[in-house]
Formats: structure tokens, sequence, C-alpha cells
């Protein structure tokens, strides 16, 4: 098993919603990920990439505990 990690990965901003959801701001932000490798010999046999939205999200104003609790209120 190896890994990649490095923070920020991306650096990006805001044009218009992320994932459905509305942007509450314009601010630059950046997002965080982790590659993970798996090999078998000689080959790659799993790679997992692992993208930390939530504090991007917060940055945009979107605080994503609050709207899975809020959903979980409502549903």
């Amino acid at each position: 098993m190896g890994g990649w990690f490095g923070w920020p990965n991306l650096i990006m901003k805001s044009t218009g919603g992320y994932l459905g959801l509305a942007s509450k701001s314009d601010i630059e932000s950046e997002m965080r990920v982790v590659d993970l490798y798996r090999r078998d010999g000689d080959k790659i046999a799993l790679k997992l990439d692992i993208y930390r939205s939530s504090p991007f999200l917060k940055i945009l104003g979107i605080d994503l505990l609050r709207e899975i609790k809020l959903f979980l209120i409502h549903r």
C-alpha cells in the first residue's frame, strides 16, 4: 500500500454550485485530496481518491454537517 498526500492539491474559485449546492461565496479556496494505491506484483490493483469536500464547502458558506442534520430531521 502506498499513498500521496499534499495540501493544498486543488485551488479553485466557485463559479456556481457544487454538488448541487449553491455557492454563497466567490472566495478562492482549496480542496484536499488523498491518493491511496495497492500493488499486486508489478500492477496497481486498487487506487482510491479521497476528496475532502467539507472544508471546501465551509469556505463557500455551506456547513455540510448542518445540512446533513437538517436533512435527517426533516425526512
